[in-house]
């Protein structure tokens, strides 16, 4: 059995070319803070007890969002 070695943003990096472009958030702000649509549809994420909210009409286009959180690696896909 391979032992199992972390995931590092270069590893989830989408380097090949793809049909859309991954989306690759650089900020985040507090839910709260955000004015959506109560008709707005979210996927949720959750990191050390927090969570990261995606609107799921952006990842609809884009497929796949991936960055780092907390100094991780992500990659959320649709």
């Amino acid at each position: 059995m391979k032992s199992k070695q972390p995931i590092t943003y270069e590893k989830v990096n989408a380097k090949k070319s793809f049909r859309f472009t991954p989306f690759r958030p650089k900020s985040s702000q507090p839910l709260a803070d955000v004015r959506l649509s109560s008709e707005e549809d979210l996927m949720i994420m959750e990191k050390s007890e927090r969570r990261y909210a995606f609107i799921l009409r952006q990842l609809a286009y884009h497929h796949l969002a991936q960055g780092n959180i907390e100094g991780e690696a992500y990659l959320v896909s649709f």
